[in-house]
């Protein structure tokens, strides 16, 4: 799916799992 400006939130969340 597409994600404008979630990405930026998108990317922490992965962070935050790892």
């Amino acid at each position: 799916f597409r994600f404008p400006q979630t990405s930026s939130a998108y990317r922490q969340l992965l962070l935050s799992l790892e």
